[in-house]
């Protein structure tokens, strides 16, 4: 906001009177909103959300790990909206997540996607190549609730 407060100031003394210096702030000013319109792509998200109503969940860690040593690269938050993304170099790693009240893997989540480490904790297996996102919608089960079927599994 601060920005865009900036670029009509300056753009409102260069009107009232002009100068090189302020033709300059002025130029400079579009071309920074030039590059921004131009470099803005969309981003990329994953999504954490509840596996029974399918509402995104906020707050939730999300850790990547590298696959081979085991070592955490990475954490973020979920945002309000139960965003997430990592900008990665090209290599196998693994997500775990955690959300009080939430238990990780999600009993719909693929077993063959899923890794255990030695302590018991539960891993999703992701590879990403240089420069691309790492982004999946994975799904938590609340704790101490399950999944309420009919008769035929529906």
């Amino acid at each position: 906001m601060f920005f865009y407060i900036g670029f009509i100031f300056s753009l409102t003394l260069f009107v009232i009177n002009p100068n090189s210096l302020r033709f300059t702030i002025v130029l400079l000013y579009t071309l920074q909103i030039l590059l921004l319109k131009i470099s803005s792509q969309p981003r990329n998200w994953g999504y954490i959300y509840n596996s029974l109503n399918h509402k995104r969940i906020p707050g939730a860690f999300v850790r990547l790990f590298e696959r081979e040593s085991g070592r955490q690269v990475n954490v973020q938050i979920s945002d309000a909206q139960g965003r997430f993304g990592f900008n990665n170099t090209k290599g196998n790693f693994e997500l775990s997540i955690d959300k009080p009240g939430y238990s990780f893997p999600a009993r719909e989540e693929n077993p063959t996607d899923m890794s255990t480490t030695a302590t018991g904790q539960k891993r999703l297996k992701v590879y990403t190549q240089r420069g691309k996102i790492i982004y999946y919608d994975i799904p938590l089960d609340p704790s101490g609730k399950t999944r309420q079927t009919g008769p035929f599994g529906l």
